[in-house]
Order: C-alpha cells, then sequence, then structure tokens
C-alpha cells in the first residue's frame, strides 16, 4: 500500500476513536508538537476498515475499547491491509499483559490516555522505524533482484568464480564456487566441493602446469593459463585459468586463492581447425605445380613457392626472396609497368612477360595476380615450352608457305610451255605431244 512521502512533515492519520472529546485532545496535543496534521475519525469496524482500503495513511492511531470492536481486531485488519503503516494503541485503561500482547501481534507502540505527554516522541520514533523498514526491505528487494540476476546471468556465461582455503598439510580446499559449473565440467558444485579441489579434472598432462601456476601460488601473486579439463561425459575441453593468492587473517591457514575458469574450448578448437586448414593450404601452396609468390608493391619478396623457385633455378626460397623482383624482369621498367597496372586494375590475368633466371635463362610466363593494400600475391605459369613450339610449328607454316608459292609457281610455268609446244605442233600438221588435264 502505497503511503505518503512524510519528509515533509505532513501527516495523513486514521485515528479509530469513539470520543470526539478525545480525538480533539490528541489532535491539539499533536498541532501543539509542530505536527502537520490531516486526522480522520472513525468509530466502527465498516468504517475503518473501507478508510484503510481507500486511503494511504501514514499512521494509525487506535483507543483499546469500542463498542463491538477493540484494538486487537483493529491490529489485524491493519496488518492485512497496510502492514506497513505504524499503528498505535490510545488507551485509558489497558493492563500491562494486554499491551505486551500487541506489541507481539504487531502493534508498534501504546501510550497511555492520561500521559499523552508521550505521544508525540512514540510517533517520532515510529515513523523514524517506518522509514528506516522501508528503507530496508528496498534494499533487500534490490539485493534479492541483484542476486537473481546475477544467478540469471551466471548461467548464461561460461564463467566460474571460487575461493579456496589452505588446509593442513598445505592443501587447497574449495569453500565457494559459483557461475556455469556444471555447463562448463558436466559436474555439480556439490561434486565439485566434494573432490576438494578443481584440480582433480585436470588431464595428467596438463596438471604441472596446474601446479605451478595456481596451487603453488605465494600470498600477493597472482598468475593465469591454459589448462584441460576431462569433462564429465568424457572429452576433453579448454579453460583460461586465472588465480590470485592472498592473506586473509582468521582463515584457515590465513591464505585464500581466489581464481575464475573460463570456458575457451570453441576459441581453441576454432585455432586448432584454422592451424590444420594453415597447413594443409601451406602443403597445397609449397607442392603446387605452378609458382606462388608474394611480393610487396615496392619490390620485396615475401614468400615463393618450391616450384616458382626452380622455375627460376633458386636453390631455395630463402635465397629468393633475398632477392630483388625487378632483377627477375627481362626487359628495364616491366615490373614498374605490371605495378603500374596491378594497382589500377587491383587483378591481373593471363599477363605475359620475360623473365631471366638466376642462371640467365629467359622464361616465358603468364601471370595471374592481384592487390591487398602493398601485397601482390600471384600464381606464375611457364609458358616456355608452349611458346618455343608455337615458334616451331609458325617457322614450319612459313617454310610450307614458300615451298607451297614455289610449287604452285612452276607447274602454272610447265603448263604453259606445254600448251605453246601443242601449239606448234599442230600448226606444223604434226600430232600433240603433251596432254593437258584440266584445259
Amino acid at each position: 500500500m502505497k503511503q505518503n512521502d512524510t519528509t515533509h512533515g505532513r501527516l495523513l492519520v486514521l485515528s479509530l476513536e469513539d470520543s470526539a472529546m478525545d480525538f480533539d485532545i490528541i489532535r491539539e496535543r499533536l498541532v501543539g508538537e509542530g505536527y502537520d496534521l490531516e486526522m480522520v475519525r472513525v468509530d466502527s469496524e465498516s468504517e475503518f476498515t473501507s478508510h484503510l482500503n481507500r486511503m494511504h495513511f501514514d499512521l494509525v492511531l487506535s483507543d483499546f475499547n469500542l463498542p463491538g470492536f477493540d484494538a486487537f481486531l483493529a491490529l489485524r485488519l491493519c496488518m492485512d491491509i497496510c502492514p506497513d503503516i505504524p499503528f498505535i494503541c490510545i488507551s485509558g485503561a489497558i493492563g500491562e499483559e494486554t499491551a505486551i500482547e500487541l506489541l507481539k501481534l504487531g502493534a508498534t507502540d501504546f501510550v497511555m490516555k492520561e500521559k499523552l505527554d508521550r505521544l508525540p516522541y512514540v510517533i517520532s520514533r515510529a515513523l523514524a522505524e517506518m522509514k528506516e523498514k522501508r528503507a530496508r526491505k528496498m534494499a533487500e528487494a534490490e539485493l534479492i533482484h541483484s542476486e537473481t540476476r546475477f544467478r540469471h546471468i551466471s548461467s548464461t556465461i561460461s564463467d566460474i568464480s571460487y575461493s579456496c582455503l589452505l588446509q593442513p598439510g598445505e592443501t587447497y580446499a574449495i569453500d565457494w564456487m559459483t557461475g556455469s559449473v556444471e555447463k562448463v565440467t558436466g559436474f555439480t558444485i556439490d561434486e565439485i566441493k566434494a573432490m576438494k579441489c578443481w584440480g582433480e579434472l585436470i588431464i595428467g598432462e596438463d596438471q604441472d602446469r596446474f601446479r605451478q601456476n595456481i596451487l603453488d601460488l605465494k600470498p600477493g601473486s597472482a598468475s593465469e593459463c591454459e589448462l584441460r579439463l576431462q569433462h564429465k561425459k568424457g572429452d576433453v575441453i579448454w579453460v583460461h585459468s586465472f588465480a590470485e593468492c592472498i592473506t586473509v587473517p582468521d582463515t584457515a591457514g590465513d591464505q585464500v586463492l581466489f581464481g575464475a575458469i573460463v570456458d575457451i574450448n570453441r576459441r581453441k578448437v576454432a585455432e586448432e581447425n584454422l592451424q590444420n586448414s594453415e597447413k594443409k593450404f601451406r602443403n597445397l601452396v609449397e607442392n603446387a605445380l605452378i609458382g606462388i609468390y608474394t611480393t610487396t608493391s615496392d619490390g620485396a619478396m615475401q614468400f615463393a613457392n618450391k616450384a616458382m623457385c626452380e622455375m627460376l633455378e633458386y636453390q631455395s626460397g630463402s635465397e629468393l626472396l633475398q632477392t630483388e623482383v625487378s632483377s627477375i624482369y627481362l626487359k628495364p621498367g616491366e615490373r614498374e609497368k605490371f605495378v603500374s597496372r596491378i594497382i589500377s586494375e587491383k587483378q591481373l590475368f593471363n599477363y605475359e612477360v620475360d623473365l631471366v633466371t638466376k642462371k640467365g635463362n629467359i622464361r616465358n610466363v603468364i601471370i595471374n595476380a592481384f592487390i591487398a593494400g602493398k601485397v601482390i600475391t600471384g600464381m606464375i605459369m611457364d609458358i616456355s615450352a608452349r611458346k618455343h613450339a608455337e615458334k616451331e610449328l609458325t617457322d614450319k607454316v612459313a617454310d610450307l608457305q614458300r615451298f607451297h608459292n614455289l610449287t604452285v609457281g612452276r607447274e602454272l610455268t610447265m603448263i604453259e610451255l606445254k600448251k605453246e609446244v601443242n601449239d606448234l605442233l599442230k600448226k606444223s600438221g604434226c600430232q600433240e605431244k603433251y596432254k593437258i588435264v584440266g584445259c
């Protein structure tokens, strides 16, 4: 039930009182003490209940005896409807045992009508207690909310936090652990606590690293390392461990390990897969039948595979990496021309150029390459044999053409001569000597 803000001194008071005179006396006494009051008087159970349900009071002042109604019933109603409101019983005749019983049931205090000079003090204390109680409830509610939020967050992340106390015999035992323990390890917190130390989950090969980076820490030191755990299901998982050793007086052994465990298994598996992929790719590149290389745009060789070295007649990649790239181009300025084009076009395909080997031999090559930043990556195919075959073929075609031209010309000349001989024989009355086909 929402209450009025009492920090400004304004009080809304519900008075259960069948005597109008007593009501006026109480109100005047409180006004005289400086209270800014709005007091509502009721004298029956129905009115009392109705006002409690409809209005937001800061205080209830109740007479003990009313016709068909008393302070015990009023207190129960008040506790049911608005339990946080101070309930003060004011009576002209109430025994000590009755007063104590009211206090046990939840009444804030009681004041005798002949001692109303106590009432301002009792009200002031009751309001202060109510304010403190509300603040405490708000703090408790916020604490519960924070704890709930922390539990939810802990259940969704892969971190584990813990502390271990040093035991007799220089061994540690877990005294506190929280987080996604079961999600990471497969074990419950109680199961791991029963092991005394989570190091029981560490595989044999990593036990020395665990001891060096965690168990052997001295007060004031901290460490971190990557370890492998045996999951409850039998799988081996990677974790990153952080630990710090501090001295805490009045604890067993005066030494405490605080630590955190982070699940890095996905990252490690991804790294391992990446390494395997890189290894396969490197093997593929190294053993490719065509030359593969990387250079910088300003002429530094960064990588050359085996086929590239063999093509240019170098003994090893390291030897080729020490060579100025422009020196392997046959024609001066050819390297600069190539770089200018690839910077402009970003990638080149079937770029033909002549290279010179370490031994001075010429290689006709085709380059496919692209540039990223200042790094040029390319593939080179030696087409020297093909170019040589093309030249031989071209030369043979030229020879055949020349022979053809000679042959065809000679054949036409002989036909003309035979025709002239036949014509002369015919004119002299003799029989033609040559039979000319196709004429």
